[in-house]
């Protein structure tokens, strides 16, 4: 049974609201959905989205980024505008583009349907990292012109985070899916401590630049 105390804390926060005026209601509310998104960015439950819910962010965001293409913008600028504000090990002497796609549904996937829940079980990517698309969100509803609490929000809502999270049953996975999400995860983490993706564009530039040099040598040779 709850204090004495505890109740009248409870009924203060009651008369307090009851109190409150159309946009003073309006501003609470926004400042708690600020908060849920400061809290989600920071690491807050679930850090990680289960493999349906990392579908509706991947869908979301590939909303946003065919509203910048209609735009005008093209794929390689929206990665480069990305790669100066999205956290991570980054120099001051060499931004990488943001590797997006590894966000996205297959070109063509707009909606979370059976056949690209079918096509993306057991697959690494989209990757499932609750603050990265919440940060995406943010940055690309800014790019659009949009309000990006209200971008962020709306994420959540479709994420059914809004209002909490409630932890999902795994439980009916089978031996091999766990075993195949264990092996995922720990070369996610791996794949992040060593940032072997810009060591990988970096590869790729090299190798693009011996390619173009013999390219200039094959007359010669």
């Amino acid at each position: 049974m709850a204090s004495l105390g505890a109740v009248v804390a409870i009924k203060e926060v009651q008369m307090s609201k009851s109190e409150e005026t159309p946009r003073e209601a309006a501003d609470r509310v926004r400042q708690e959905l600020r908060e849920r998104i400061a809290r989600h960015v920071a690491g807050g439950a679930p850090k990680r989205l289960s493999p349906i819910r990392r579908l509706h962010a991947a869908a979301y965001i590939g909303q946003l980024v065919t509203q910048l293409r209609d735009d005008g913008l093209s794929m390689t600028e929206i990665c480069e505008n990305l790669g100066t504000k999205m956290p991570g090990k980054q120099s001051s002497r060499s931004i990488e583009p943001f590797r997006l796609h590894r966000w996205l549904l297959k070109k063509g996937a707009d909606d979370v349907t059976d056949e690209v829940i079918a096509h993306y079980r057991g697959k690494p990517e989209p990757l499932r990292t609750t603050a990265t698309y919440l940060h995406l969100a943010g940055y690309l509803s800014t790019m659009c012109g949009l309000d990006p609490t209200d971008c962020q929000g709306e994420l959540l809502e479709k994420l059914e985070l809004k209002n909490g999270y409630v932890w999902e049953d795994e439980s009916n996975s089978q031996p091999e899916q766990k075993l195949a999400a264990l092996i995922q995860n720990h070369a996610a983490v791996v794949a992040r401590m060593l940032d072997l993706g810009a060591m990988l564009q970096r590869a790729e530039r090299v190798q693009g630049g011996l390619i173009s040099r013999l390219d200039q040598m094959w007359p010669l040779i």
